[in-house]
């Protein structure tokens, strides 16, 4: 009935529309019955939280996706186009240090890595899971440290490297990321409002990430 589409996107003109509404609603309200009586003898706190804090908010959250975010597309052109100047233009100072080597997209390759450990012999702080040296955030947070107190001289190119993962994040996520998201018929985008929905109980909002 679904073909894998959401809730929201099912046509409500179609009879088998209503069958299926109807049979989830009351499958719904089956499983309430049972789980109500669960949490009433062992968690009685959990339907105050259910039913005060999160059934109401979930009315807000379908406002908003149903509203969306208006997205200046303009501005978001303007934004890729910055990232991918200040991108150049570090990849360039880099080059300027550290010779032709490929850093690829997020500085993280592997002669950008035989650079780091076999030329400027930096130990090995952080290993990925199958036991290579690592070059993610954490190493270079890691490495930054120790560089401050063997290798001062190295932190211009430390600078640099992190700016340029700066960049291609914002790049990929929040302004690539954002754009691929964007109704055209609307200019808006419609992210998934998750509220509660970690461990740490925060809101999150997916596809795009906001």
């Amino acid at each position: 009935m679904t073909a894998g589409r959401r809730f929201d996107e099912l046509d409500p003109d179609d009879p088998g529309t209503a069958v299926y509404v109807c049979a989830d609603t009351y499958y719904t309200f089956r499983l309430r019955e049972l789980f109500n009586d669960w949490f009433a003898r062992l968690m009685p706190k959990h339907q105050y939280i259910v039913e005060q804090v999160e059934s109401p908010t979930a009315v807000f959250c379908g406002i908003m996706r149903y509203n969306g975010l208006l997205v200046e597309a303009a501005r978001m052109t303007t934004c890729r186009e910055q990232c991918k100047r200040e991108r150049e233009r570090l990849r360039n100072e880099i080059a300027f240090i550290i010779g032709d080597e490929d850093i690829g997209a997020y500085a993280s390759t592997k002669a950008f890595k035989s650079y780091l450990y076999d030329g400027l012999k930096l130990p090995v702080l952080k290993v990925t899971d199958k036991n290579q040296e690592a070059a993610d955030n954490e190493a270079f947070i890691l490495l930054a440290e120790w560089r401050e107190e063997h290798q001062p001289d190295l932190a211009p190119l430390f600078n640099m490297v992190q700016s340029y993962r700066r960049w291609g994040k914002v790049l990929s996520t929040y302004v690539d990321g954002y754009a691929k998201h964007i109704n055209p018929a609307t200019g808006r985008t419609l992210p998934d409002l998750l509220p509660l929905a970690t461990k740490a109980e925060r809101f999150v909002a997916r596809n795009p990430n906001c």
